[in-house]
């Protein structure tokens, strides 16, 4: 959903006042906001050479004068920089963007008008409207999609409708489409999030890619099975006698000794990773 469908839609909602001119000051960032609000010399120089041209989209807050951004939290930080840094622009420009057109969205937006619900709702619009012009690393998509992916279930949990419709999807393919990913990008993204948390949080910091971090957890899956796969051999043949095995055809003979040296291949190549894995934790 593009901004001007989301204003659109929400213009058409009878607890929406549609478009209001609200003093800067009065206007807060969310606290929930996870996506990015960096590189702004682009911004801020054209909203000062042409001022704003998407407008902002707030949130009433209840018994109080003051709104809460719902989308437009870079825009809203290049406002404030030319205000505070008295950047130039014209007497127009700086008027406008000192009491700026929004969207207001009303305080009380979900059916059952309950505070759990409203936020929810808030926080759901907050991924759905909002608009990057920069590409973000892999540590900025993680952590976004993570927040994304808990207000999407606890909408569908506790049965909160958007506009009066269900959220309908599976979470790969909501992610995809919110994101602009591939089916493959999504899937592997979030094998990383339900992945190994250390993997995780080496994308977080933003010293392994997506990418790297799902490689290594598909390594981990493989030797997990292996080791598996040995102990269940194991388990079996404890369980054969010495003169049943002697007594084996040629032919089961040679499997066995296949087998034996593909084990042995395994466990060769997990002691190398364990070796290196250890040693670079050493050096950390």
């Amino acid at each position: 959903m593009s901004v001007m469908d989301f204003l659109n839609t929400v213009s058409q909602s009878a607890k929406v006042r549609t478009w209001e001119r609200i003093d800067i000051s009065n206007i807060l960032p969310n606290n929930n906001n996870v996506y990015p609000i960096t590189d702004l010399e682009d911004l801020v120089n054209s909203i000062a050479t042409i001022g704003l041209e998407q407008n902002l989209v707030v949130k009433e807050i209840p018994n109080s004068e003051e709104y809460t951004l719902i989308t437009g939290h870079r825009r809203l930080a290049a406002i404030k920089y030319i205000l505070d840094n008295d950047v130039a622009c014209k007497d127009n420009i700086k008027n406008e963007i000192k009491c700026p057109m929004c969207c207001v969205v009303s305080a009380n937006e979900s059916e059952d008008s309950s505070q759990t619900s409203d936020e929810l709702i808030a926080h759901y619009r907050l991924h759905e409207t909002n608009i990057n012009t920069r590409r973000m690393t892999d540590s900025e998509l993680l952590i976004c999609i993570d927040d994304y992916i808990n207000t999407v279930k606890q909408l569908k949990d506790k049965g909160i409708k958007i506009n009066g419709q269900e959220l309908k999807g599976t979470t790969r393919e909501l992610v995809s489409k919110r994101f602009g990913l591939s089916s493959g990008k999504a899937q592997q993204t979030l094998s990383v999030l339900n992945g190994n948390k250390k993997s995780k949080q080496g994308v977080i910091d933003g010293t392994s890619s997506i990418n790297e971090a799902y490689t290594n957890n598909r390594e981990e899956e493989y030797y997990e099975k292996v080791i598996k796969s040995i102990r269940k051999f194991d388990s079996q043949m404890s369980k054969l006698k010495i003169d049943e095995l002697v007594t084996m055809s040629e032919n089961d003979f040679e499997d066995l000794c296949k087998l034996s040296k593909s084990i042995h291949h395994y466990l060769t190549q997990i002691q190398i990773e364990y070796t290196r894995n250890r040693e670079n934790n050493d050096a950390d």
